[in-house]
């Protein structure tokens, strides 16, 4: 039996193995994941700390080293929830910014305060 065949060696570290767990789109360029997922989005799963993660959140950190908090939002700018490509995560600190980012190609920003005030 193989060491990776066994639960206890496929996580190192704290953290899921995720090697060729996405597939490139030469398109988009987007890592679109092909694992689970929950809400349309990518999710890893760490058996031994029992704990789930979204996978741009993973990648993310990975990329940059900025430990996230659950408060801070992760921006998909090529708006494809799947995609875990470091270069299309963008941090949002405020929910403010993160509504402008996202709606900015759908309605301006005052657009959204006026549909949220009714």
């Amino acid at each position: 039996m193989s060491q990776d065949s066994t639960p206890k060696q496929r996580y190192r570290g704290g953290r899921p193995r995720v090697e060729k767990r996405y597939e490139v789109d030469a398109d988009t360029g987007c890592w679109n994941w092909l694992m689970a997922t929950r809400n349309g989005y990518g999710i890893l799963r760490d058996c031994g700390e029992n704990r789930t993660w979204y996978a741009h959140r993973y990648y993310y950190e990975k990329a940059t080293g900025i430990e996230l908090h659950r408060s801070m939002q992760i921006h998909h700018t090529c708006r494809n929830r799947m995609c875990v490509n470091p270069s299309h995560l963008q941090l949002c600190v405020d929910s403010r910014a993160h509504h402008e980012v996202h709606f900015q190609a759908v309605m301006t920003w005052s657009e959204w305060q006026d549909l949220i005030a009714i």
